[in-house]
């Protein structure tokens, strides 16, 4: 899984892996993209963790490219602001991160 960086402490950077930051709490969702309400451990507030095969990243893609296009492949538009995205380091597996939309937006 790719590291989430961290501030510079003692003049190294530190990582943060996605289990350490997101604790997924229930599952909304299955197939294609799977959907969580997670706790965000750092920022003490639920969230939405969307988690998708993205399919292979081009060359020089960044990362928050690759997963938006993956995402848009399979869903709709995220219904609240994206706060972070990542993958799970050796994979095709990419996270999405959201804030929590009001109740219309939990919708299924």
């Amino acid at each position: 899984m790719e590291s989430i960086l961290l501030p510079l402490v003692k003049g190294r950077r530190q990582r943060m892996k996605f289990g350490e930051k997101y604790e997924l709490l229930e599952s909304l969702t299955t197939g294609a993209v799977e959907t969580f309400i997670a706790n965000d451990k750092v920022r003490g507030t639920r969230v939405i963790v969307h988690i998708l095969d993205c399919g292979p990243q081009k060359p020089n893609q960044a990362t928050v490219q690759w997963v938006l296009e993956g995402f848009r492949r399979l869903a709709p538009e995220p219904v609240a602001l994206v706060l972070e995205t990542g993958k799970y380091s050796g994979t095709l597996y990419a996270y999405l991160v959201t804030e929590m939309p009001d109740e219309s937006g939990l919708r299924i």
